[in-house]
Formats: structure tokens, sequence, C-alpha cells
């Protein structure tokens, strides 16, 4: 009986120590397999950013062909790399496989629509299939998207893009929208400002233009390529004064400028055409406005003879010519402002339906069309 108890009493702690004994096994069982399965998978992610890394260094070079097979290497050892998945697109649209590069962005954008990448290359790639308003569209969501890295310069940039986009697609009061929009957004610098201008004057916005290259000629008086603008600005304002002194300036910063000489010369033309000036005498102020009224009147005929598929546009126009060419002749007509001014307008009417019907005009009707925006710009 004794030894019956005695029994009973140790069989619990044999139990427990082989219980015991088995939960060691098994939890060194589970630290030897979670290590193992870690080891694995940190080789794994290894394998996969080295076919990465050997990708991106051939997609820098120029070679995308091998880089595409890298990513897809790469991919199949992490198949729900973004990354991944982004060069990869970023690599087929390099070579031309648009339907396929397209295919893992729009996964990519379903995934994250705000992501500022992605949505800038679904712009690219629309533009370069002829969507342009779906270009417009993912443009304008990379703008306000996230962006991981200095995202205020890459939304600038962005913007930048959408404005080129806007001008190539010739949209330009859109353009010119987001043109103002990208002023509260620059840097102040001379440069960053004279870039400004240049698009405001692709974007038919002279006056604005001309405010851009005056705030980066205050901070770089000599840089040449702001005040080739403003002359230009000014040029096409018709504000003369101000295209002649900053055309100068130019011009004595880099000498040889073709397009700058050529202004500059039509700026000094329109000077000695303009028959508004204050200090003309009565006699120069007729004399300019006969001459003037009889470069209009060579536009018209030369218009006509060269292109006579257009004449019926020019004919009536001619005609009326013809009527104050008679008008003019006599010694007292011009004599009355209302009638410098018609003579004047009937110059300017004919140089711009000149210049709806025929080629390039000459040097002295572009000074006269000049002549014209100052006088409406008065």
């Amino acid at each position: 009986m004794f030894k019956i108890q005695t029994v009973l009493r140790h069989r619990p702690r044999r139990e427990t120590v082989v219980v015991a004994g088995v939960c060691v096994i098994v939890a060194l069982l589970f630290f030897i397999s979670t290590v193992a399965v870690h080891a694995y998978n940190r080789k794994v992610s290894q394998i996969s950013r080295d076919w990465a890394q050997q990708g991106d260094r051939d997609l820098a070079t120029g070679k995308a062909p091998a880089a595409i097979q890298k990513y897809r290497n790469a991919l199949a050892y992490d198949p729900k790399s973004a990354t991944y998945q982004l060069h990869l697109a970023q690599a087929l649209s390099s070579i031309g496989d648009i339907d396929e590069a397209r295919a893992y962005l729009l996964h990519l954008w379903k995934e994250a629509p705000g992501d500022g990448v992605v949505n800038l290359e679904l712009a690219r790639l629309s533009e370069r299939t002829g969507a342009a308003d779906d270009a417009v569209g993912y443009l304008r969501s990379a703008i306000y998207g996230v962006w991981d890295r200095d995202p205020e310069q890459r939304r600038r940039d962005v913007r930048l893009e959408l404005i080129r986009l806007l001008l190539r697609q010739k949209r330009n009061n859109q353009a010119d929208a987001e043109l103002i929009s990208l002023l509260s957004e620059m840097p102040r610098r001379a440069d960053a400002y004279s870039q400004a201008g240049d698009l405001f004057l692709q974007a038919g916005d002279p006056a604005r233009a001309l405010e851009q290259f005056h705030h980066a000629l205050r901070l770089a008086p000599a840089y040449e390529d702001a005040l080739r603008g403003a002359g230009k600005a000014g040029f096409d304002l018709g504000r003369l004064s101000i295209a002649q002194e900053y055309l100068s300036k130019a011009e004595a910063e880099k000498p040889g400028d073709a397009e700058v000489q050529s202004m500059l010369a039509i700026t000094k033309t329109a000077h000695q055409m303009d028959p508004f000036g204050f200090r003309l005498s009565q006699k120069e102020r007729e004399a300019r406005v006969r001459a003037d009224f009889q470069i209009a009147m060579q536009r018209l005929q030369t218009c006509i003879a060269l292109y006579p598929a257009n004449a019926g546009s020019l004919q009536p126009q001619l005609a009326t010519g013809q009527t104050v060419a008679q008008q003019i002749a006599k010694p007292s007509y011009l004599r009355s402002v209302d009638s410098v001014d018609s003579a004047m307008n009937f110059a300017f009417d004919s140089e711009s339906l000149a210049g709806k019907n025929c080629a390039a005009p000459q040097p002295a009707d572009t000074a006269l069309e000049l002549i014209g925006r100052m006088r409406e710009s008065r």
C-alpha cells in the first residue's frame, strides 16, 4: 500500500517534466524555423534588390531591354513591389511598349491614385498616344499628389511640364492660368523669373511677361536672357521705347543675336515711321502717314499678285485704299487728327488682312504692325 501511494505521488512530477521538455523542444523548433524563415526572406529580398539595382544601372545607361529583364527577375522574387513595377513600366515606356507600361501604371494607380510619380508617368504615356486631355488630367493630379522627396520642387517641375503641354496644344488661356498659379511657387531667382517671362510670351501674355523680366533684371541687371525677353515683350506690346532700350542692352551683352538684331532694326524703323510722335512737325507727320499708307497698299498689291487665290479677300480692301489715296492726295486732308487716324487705321487693317492671306511681311510691314500695336496700347 505504501509503495502504491509513493508511485502515485511521483507520477505527476514525471508528467510535468515530460510536458516541459516537449514545450522546450517545440519552442526551440519554432525559434529555429522562425530564424530560417527570416533568413530565407532576407535572402529573397537581397536577390530582388540586386536584380533591381542592376536594372537601375542598365536603364540609366540606356540599356532598357536588359533593364526590363532584370526588373522582371526582381519582381519574380518580390511580385508586390510597387517600386519595381514602376521602374519596369518606365523601362517599357522607353522602348515604346506603351500597352504593357500602361497596364503596370494603371495597376499602381488603382492602388495609389494620389501617387505623384505614377500620375506623371501616365500623363507622359497619354501625350505620346495623343490623349492630350488625359495627359492634362494626370499632370494636374501629379501636381497635387504625394511625393516622397522634395515635394515642392517636384510640383513646380510638373506644373512647368503641364504649362509646356498646354502651349504645345495651343491652349494658351489655360497655360496662362497655370503660369499665374506658378508665380506663387517660384523661387526668387533671376533665371526662374526669366523662365516664367518666356512662358508668358509663348502664352501670348506679353504684359505679364514684361513684369517677370523686370523682376529678373532687378536681381541681375545684366542678365542677357531677361534683357532679350523684356525687349521682345516690349516689342509684342508695341511699346517702342521699352523694346529699343532692352534690345539695345541685350545686343551689347551678347552681340550677334540675329533675333535681337532683327527686332531692334524693326523697332528703329517703326520710330522713323511713327506719325503719332508729339514733337513732329505737321509736314513730317503728313509725310509719314502718306509713306505708311503706300507701304500698306504695296503689300496688298503684292499679296494679290503672289496669292491670286486669296484675291477675293483682299480686293475690297484695295478698292477702299484707292478711295483713301485720292483723299490723302489733297494738301489739306491730313491736317485734322481724324483724317490721320482714318488713314492709319486703313494701313493697320490692311497689314492685318494681308498677314492672314500672305507670306511673311517685309521689315517695313512689321514696323507698321508694331506702330499699330503701340497705338492700341496708348
